[in-house]
């Protein structure tokens, strides 16, 4: 093997391990990708050049942040097993729209309609002024 194939494999090497240490990272730091490079002594913007390019390494950072959310929704519904109103209340907001729990309403006209509105109309008429005689 040349001296430039040997550092080829060498980059690459190094790549798949920082790969797998910012996973890891991601893991660790609850999805947060900037506290997952300074961990791993990245630059922030090289995850996401990986992620462009090697959609193994895309999938399992999905998977990580899908996981993430299975978690803060587990502890979601424990707190809502507590009796927890800020927990109820975000969850109802989120989930029970259908019944009443919205920040904001839309209001229609009759039947669900358009609002009808009307705008009263004005003429203005200018007339000349009078001439002295």
């Amino acid at each position: 093997m040349s001296t430039k194939e040997q550092y080829a494999a060498t980059i690459e090497e190094r790549k798949a391990k920082e790969k797998a240490q910012f996973l890891e990272a991601l893991r660790l730091k609850f999805g947060n990708t900037t506290e997952a490079c300074k961990a791993v002594g990245i630059a922030r913007q090289t995850p996401y050049s990986w992620r462009g390019e090697d959609g193994a390494f895309a999938a399992e950072w999905d998977a990580i942040i899908e996981g993430l959310k299975d978690f803060a929704e587990s502890k979601l519904l424990l707190n809502i097993s507590r009796g927890k109103e800020a927990s109820i209340f975000f969850f109802l907001k989120c989930r029970a729209k259908d019944r009443g729990y919205v920040e904001r309403s839309e209001i229609t006209g009759k039947d669900g309609g358009p609002i009808e509105t009307a705008v009263p109309m004005f003429q203005i008429v200018f007339e000349s002024p009078k001439e002295k005689s």
